[in-house]
């Protein structure tokens, strides 16, 4: 029930739909509704915000519940995400600097290319970016004062006179007083809705994957070592590009945006590991993948593609090999996950419970992993987990009765910070929990702007492209692996002998084998 519960929060955060805890668990609270996405036309100026799944990102965040008098600071800080070569971890950076670390895959077909991670110049320019172009708009929702200092040290705060206050900086403070019910947005600056503005400093229609996260501080000084999260909210920060440029989307008026109708993403196999005994075993599945491009220019402006972040997805399909060289189909599931711009690594892990299988030391396993096209494949796979949510909708029990024991918090599919234990199955809170799931599931085919759909699929260099959807696959990844040791008392299972071969007309062919699975070893920064 764990691994169920787990993957219930994968495609939650796929879609942007964050679930906050009971109100019984944290007095003081960061709510959020949905990923808070934001577009710029850069050609138009036009603003605008857009979903991916439920239209729930246009609600601001709100933080309440915090001071039953005057005391303690609401430290507010947006910062870049910016994922690491293992996608199950990424970096939030609120002040544009990091260092980071040489990395390489070990035992696989995917070779890395340079950048071998996120440069810290591309980095502290998406920050720069962010910065020039957003501001924090704050309110109280019951019209209350909000205490604040003009000359904060990393902020700079102005008073609208609409009730609402403007912060710019890397980190905000608020004096919480009683009964507080705060408000936040972020919103883009007017001289940045200029295309001419955009232009001359040289910002270029892109992604800028970024955070927006609030504490509890012990004071406004920025130093303190007093501090408590109260949550976070991810959000992109999408800068549109012109058709000129790059192929988009059908045009359904300035108040929605458009994408890039190329795919360009490189995949391969990435990890594979086999957990559990008795007959219960839980396979981690996760894709190498480069979302790395060269940019094209006309009239001064340059994009690609791969500035973009994109949806990928694909059906899984576990085989056992007899000795005699016939397969017997073991399970099937769908992985899904998205790419950020202008990264290449280990996409994030997904892990998937084998229906009645038992495995002894000396099976041989082929898993197949087929790409048809990327809306098609991660709409289905959002069914697939709509069809999953149903079923287990019958299984979590009667509250107060059926009584099933209570889970520990995760972490975040971005290696942002974790979120809280979750009740007890059985309690009310996990069927609310699986209910709003569905809820959002079910308006994601009417509501959902983003993933849109791509007209071709392309390799890298755009040297060999497909028309999306119309071949049996773009890319199909075949690879072997034998058991090596599977140990029935502990549940340890090892895996080797890999056997890694990609039939693609886009991408390209190859086959190879290596005698472990594939890691990622990285160097500390000098």
């Amino acid at each position: 029930m764990k691994s169920n519960v787990f993957k219930i929060f994968i495609f939650a955060t796929l879609l942007g739909v964050l679930v906050s805890a009971s109100s019984a668990f944290a007095v003081c609270k960061m709510q959020n509704l949905g990923a808070l996405n934001i577009f710029l036309n850069s050609e138009t100026g036009g603003v605008g915000r857009f979903s991916n799944g439920a239209k729930t990102s246009q609600v601001p965040s709100l933080v309440e519940h915090c001071a039953a008098t005057d005391g303690p600071f609401l430290m507010l800080a947006v910062g870049i995400v910016s994922p690491q070569v293992d996608a199950n971890f990424s970096d939030l950076v609120f002040d544009g600097k990091m260092e980071a670390p040489r990395c390489s895959f070990k035992n696989s077909p995917f070779q890395l290319k340079e950048p071998t991670y996120p440069t810290a110049g591309l980095v502290a320019r998406q920050h720069q970016i962010l910065k020039s172009c957003t501001y924090l708009s704050v309110a109280d929702l019951e019209g209350r004062a909000l205490n604040f200092k003009v000359d904060q040290k990393a902020c700079k705060v102005t008073n609208d006179n609409r009730g609402y206050i403007r912060m710019e900086g890397d980190y905000c403070f608020l004096r919480l007083r009683p009964f507080n019910r705060v408000s936040i947005s972020v919103a883009i600056k007017e001289e940045c809705q200029s295309p001419e503005f955009l232009k001359t400093h040289g910002i270029n229609p892109q992604d800028i994957p970024f955070a927006l996260n609030s504490y509890l501080s012990g004071d406004d000084s920025g130093l303190s070592p007093d501090l408590t999260a109260l949550g976070t909210r991810q959000g992109r920060l999408y800068i549109q590009p012109s058709q000129q440029l790059l192929s988009l989307t059908e045009d359904n008026g300035e108040e929605n945006p458009r994408f890039p109708t190329d795919f360009m993403v490189d995949t391969h196999m990435g990890n594979i590991s086999i957990t559990g005994q008795n007959n219960t075993y839980t396979i981690i599945t996760s894709l190498a993948a480069s979302n790395l491009g060269q940019s094209s220019c006309k009239q001064g402006v340059c994009s690609t593609p791969n500035s973009f972040m994109a949806p990928v997805a694909a059906e899984m399909e576990l085989y056992r090999l007899s000795p005699n060289g016939k397969k017997e189909l073991v399970d099937s599931w769908w992985y899904a996950d998205f790419i950020f711009p202008q990264w290449q690594g280990l996409l994030k892990t997904v892990p998937h419970n084998l229906q009645e299988t038992h495995i002894e030391t000396g099976d041989e396993y082929e898993l197949v992993t087929l790409f048809v096209d990327p809306l098609d494949d991660f709409t289905m796979a959002t069914q697939d987990f709509f069809q999953f949510l149903i079923n287990i909708q019958g299984t979590l029990g009667t509250a107060g009765i059926d009584p099933i024991s209570s889970l520990p918090g995760f972490t975040s599919s971005r290696g942002l910070r974790p979120v809280a234990g979750l009740p007890s199955l059985s309690s009310g809170d996990a069927n609310q929990i699986v209910e709003q799931a569905i809820q959002s599931l079910r308006m994601f085919g009417d509501n959902n702007q983003w993933p849109s759909y791509y007209k071709k699929v392309c390799n890298p260099s755009k040297s060999s492209c497909a028309d999306a959807g119309k071949t049996k696959f773009y890319s199909k990844l075949t690879t072997r692996f034998k058991v090596l040791e599977a140990n029935p008392s502990s549940g340890a299972i090892k895996l080797g002998e890999y056997t890694y071969k990609r039939e693609s007309p886009v991408l390209g062919n190859y086959s190879k084998s290596f005698q472990q699975d594939p890691a990622v070893h990285c160097e500390a920064p000098q």
